[in-house]
């Protein structure tokens, strides 16, 4: 059963649940990948990022989504501007993601991801007129008890935390409006990380003394394998539970 919440797709409870928690630990894996390769820099991650999901995406779509990949061209001409603006928050939230996570500012972005499910839903009612459930009622008082601790520990959140918590709200935002008109998650993604793959490349470049050790090794590129990896199933099941 399908409906919607927090403006955007939704699936049937049970199926959202566990992909909430795969994607809850994909956001764990992603933190201690970004670690490891901290050696690439905030440029070079995000580049090899890209690049990766880039080539993952398009894979997906061409071998497992025949349908959508038919209508990728027209959806796309028909959307540009907002497939644009989508891909420009998406970019923001990747860079924040890794340069924060380099530079000492990781809880700033995890407060960001408490705050993300409130604007989602603020996003929701206002925009889309949507209600919630009881259950998702419960969600919200469990999350606004992780955002009041973190309030008292830490006082006001950082202008990171809020940056990050725009940028992710506003691309789910602008994804529930392209779903309305008949974009599908696969084909949206393929469209955004080729949109992005001309900076990924500059990023290569301007990163390529500190990615090149990375490839001289077997443990170099596992890193590198599984960037591109975790990236890709992070934002395939964050699409399958919002």
């Amino acid at each position: 059963r399908y409906g919607t919440v927090t403006g955007v797709q939704t699936c049937a409870l049970p199926i959202c649940t566990l992909a909430a928690i795969a994607a809850a630990f994909l956001f764990w894996a992603t933190i201690g990948m970004v670690k490891t390769a901290s050696a690439m820099g905030a440029i070079g991650i995000l580049g090899v990022r890209i690049i990766g999901a880039t080539i993952l995406f398009t894979l997906i779509l061409v071998c497992f989504f025949r349908k959508d990949a038919a209508s990728f061209a027209a959806q796309m001409r028909a959307n540009l501007l907002l497939v644009v603006f989508a891909t420009l928050l998406i970019g923001t939230a990747f860079f924040l993601f890794a340069w924060a996570f380099l530079h000492g500012y990781g809880r700033s972005v995890a407060q960001a991801y408490l705050l993300i499910p409130f604007a989602t839903l603020f996003g929701g009612c206002l925009f889309f007129a949507e209600r919630l459930r009881r259950l998702q009622w419960l969600g919200v008082c469990l999350a606004g008890i992780g955002v009041t601790h973190e309030l008292i520990a830490h006082g006001f959140f950082s202008w990171l935390t809020l940056l990050q918590t725009i940028a992710v709200t506003g691309y789910f935002l602008v994804h529930r409006v392209l779903h309305r008109r008949g974009c599908t998650s696969i084909q949206l993604l393929v469209a955004e990380f080729w949109l992005l793959f001309p900076i990924a490349l500059a990023c290569l470049v301007l990163a390529l003394s500190s990615i090149s050790p990375f490839l001289s090794s077997f443990g170099g590129v596992a890193v590198i394998l599984g960037l591109w990896l975790v990236t890709a199933l992070a934002y395939q099941i964050g699409r399958a539970h919002v």
